[in-house]
């Protein structure tokens, strides 16, 4: 699925349900993520795997909710191995970080941030964002070295 181009309509991936305006559930843990201002049938931008629906909202979607942040049980445990993709087969926090450090090109680049709730500072996610594309989104401000990500997003690739 992650071959497919930028902007493919949402019915050329496996069937899917609306879980949040603009996320989508294959279930099984994995999502799709469309925009729905790049026209009609749901254009897709990334696929991803996310342990919960509470966590594909809160990472790719509009929470509705303001208030307590405390996510459910993880549905979908653990993430799946990435080697298909000749990263780590386990996407801890340690291993993700120490293989997309080696792919930098540059020491100045970050590739590390967090991200909070505007309307009241409260965290939201912790992110590694990995080259070709690919994010890891951690559920804690300190993820521990054994930590697994919450999330895991690849953005799909304009075609050429």
């Amino acid at each position: 699925m992650i071959q497919l181009g930028l902007w493919t309509p949402r019915s050329a991936f496996p069937p899917s349900r609306p879980i949040d305006g603009r996320v989508f559930t294959c279930d099984n843990g994995l999502y799709l993520m469309s925009n729905p201002n790049r026209g009609d049938n749901d254009p897709i931008w990334g696929v991803g795997w996310a342990e919960s629906d509470h966590w594909a909202i809160r990472a790719w979607g509009h929470p509705r909710y303001s208030g307590d942040l405390t996510a459910p049980p993880a549905q979908w445990r653990p993430p799946p191995s990435l080697t298909f993709l000749g990263r780590p087969s386990r996407v801890s926090f340690e291993n993700v970080l120490a293989f997309e450090r080696s792919r930098l090109t540059s020491p100045r680049v970050t590739i590390v941030n967090a991200r909070y709730r505007m309307t009241d500072g409260a965290f939201v996610q912790y992110i590694i964002e990995g080259a070709d594309k690919v994010k890891y989104m951690f559920g804690s401000v300190q993820p521990e070295p054994t930590d697994e990500p919450a999330a895991i997003e690849f953005r799909l690739h304009q075609q050429r």
